[in-house]
């Protein structure tokens, strides 16, 4: 397994409608998380130094402000995949 020290991977499910999040989904330094349970979430930020995934920066972060992170989580410098894609994939951008 390839490992990226420090790099916090996570994708959040989120109910369309009322925003609230129904499940985290995190990896750290080959350790995974997948549930609902928001310190445990919590708990892998804490040795992050960078945070990555697809959306994040539109999608995830605003969510996770909402539902009040503590603050330096948002201080993290940020990986977005979706950017990425349109180079990856210039005939399927997104």
């Amino acid at each position: 397994m390839l490992n990226f020290p420090d790099i916090l991977f996570f994708d959040l499910e989120v109910h369309p409608k009322s925003q609230k999040i129904l499940e985290y989904g995190v990896m750290l330094n080959g350790n995974e998380y997948r549930g609902n349970q928001r310190l445990k979430f919590e708990d892998f930020t804490k040795t992050a130094r960078v945070l990555c995934g697809h959306n994040i920066i539109a999608h995830d972060l605003p969510i996770l402000k909402k539902n009040n992170l503590p603050h330096s989580f948002f201080e993290y410098s940020t990986i977005d995949t979706l950017y990425l894609s349109v180079l990856l994939f210039p005939q399927k951008p997104y």
